[in-house]
């Protein structure tokens, strides 16, 4: 069930009703648009790393494989997840 929907169910026939909806509503995406920034931001550090370990004349090892490949492949998930939440529920 989408947010404005449970919103409208929970407060009461107020005047008001509408404009506090349209306000939590209003926040829920200005608060899920930042976080996807911040994660997209982090997701763009992790991958010049990757490339710059890469690019190294070093051999791998597990830090590279584990720590930043590993961090890039959650942040994606974590994106998709807000991304998805954003869709269903807003």
């Amino acid at each position: 069930m989408k947010r404005v929907e449970l919103l409208k169910q929970s407060l009461t026939e107020d005047k008001n009703v509408d404009l506090t909806i349209e306000k939590a509503v209003k926040d829920d995406k200005r608060f899920i648009n930042r976080s996807a920034r911040s994660i997209e931001d982090q997701i763009e550090d992790q991958e010049a790393k990757l490339e710059e370990r890469l690019s190294s004349n070093t051999p791998l090892d597990a830090s590279t494989i584990e720590s930043v490949f590993g961090n890039i492949k959650t942040l994606k998930e974590k994106l998709n997840l807000y991304k998805e939440f954003q869709e269903k529920y807003l």
